[in-house]
């Protein structure tokens, strides 16, 4: 629990402090979203809500991960760029290293639809509980694009806290993200997008 929390406050310290999406999400905004034209002049706008390495759970679900919104001529919307070998774990230390490898791209329905489809999944796994057994797990799964889907998985250990971790599936490989950390991230670009305070 207290690396969870220790986790969350560095996000947020970072968050805090304006950094700048790594070169492979700064690249991808600056050249696939914003167009560039010559002797013409172009604005963009973004919004790191989230960008770190990711553990995992048991051993499942880790990589680097960076969720950076933008505003372009009148549009919004969220890249998300992850990857799964720019990870070095010594002694408990994740960092990146590595070129990222997927992006995508979510609108802010997308992400509104994240929001309200994640408390479905919880919902369906809270009526699940009597009907789990020993040692098996349920997977409750939301599509949100061909190449990303929302998860939560739940794992008959005698023991349960799934409402705390939502798996993002992005491009086939698995993100374990802290639920609370990634909802108040999604409400922070919903509120930017929309210019809420």
């Amino acid at each position: 629990m207290k690396k969870e929390l220790l986790i969350i406050y560095l996000s947020t310290i970072l968050i805090g402090c304006g950094i700048t999406p790594r070169l492979g999400t700064e690249s991808y905004i600056k050249n696939k979203i914003e167009n560039h034209l010559i002797n013409e002049f172009s604005e963009i706008q973004t919004f790191t809500i989230f960008q770190g390495g990711v553990e995992g759970v048991e051993g499942k679900g880790g990589g680097y991960i960076e969720l950076v919104g933008y505003k372009y001529n009148n549009e919004e919307g969220l890249v998300i760029s992850s990857d799964k070998e720019g990870i070095e774990k010594k002694s408990g230390v994740i960092k990146p290293e590595g070129i990222t490898q997927y992006y995508n791209e979510l609108s802010l329905k997308d992400c509104k639809n994240i929001l309200e489809k994640y408390k479905i999944l919880k919902q369906k796994g809270n009526e699940s509980l009597k009907r789990r057994k020993k040692d098996n797990t349920l997977y409750f799964d939301f599509t949100i694009s061909e190449n990303l889907y929302i998860s939560i998985e739940h794992v008959n250990k005698g023991y349960s806290r799934y409402e705390d971790v939502i798996h993002f599936w992005i491009d086939e490989q698995k993100y374990s993200l802290g639920s609370i950390q990634i909802i108040d991230n999604l409400t922070s670009f919903i509120n930017w997008v929309e210019n809420k305070d």
